[in-house]
């Protein structure tokens, strides 16, 4: 087994589930902690920065903020499970620095 691997799982559920329980005010912090498990594991990392190369936030929100102008509360993700899984890491990434 990959020594980046032994006690991954372990901290990443730990992680998680802080992410999960914070509220809006530590949730930037929580976040942080979380990605910052997962990219000091470089396979972990890899991956991770492979989804990101596939979504971009910053434009997502944006077209979501000119959406709820017009009154839409549709939150539309991509229909691919990747581009899916890479806005999300997206946007968790950006709440993560505050964004």
């Amino acid at each position: 087994m990959n020594r980046n691997f032994i006690n991954f799982r372990a901290v990443y559920d730990e992680l998680t589930d802080e992410v999960l329980r914070s509220s809006n005010a530590f949730l930037p912090d929580h976040l942080q902690h979380w990605f910052e498990h997962l990219d000091e594991t470089p396979d972990v990392a890899r991956v991770v920065a492979e989804l990101q190369k596939l979504a971009n936030a910053d434009e997502w929100l944006a077209g979501l903020a000119a959406k709820r102008n017009l009154g839409s509360r549709d939150l539309d993700f991509p229909k691919g499970r990747n581009e899916s899984l890479a806005l999300r890491l997206s946007i968790f990434r950006a709440a993560a620095e505050k964004k």
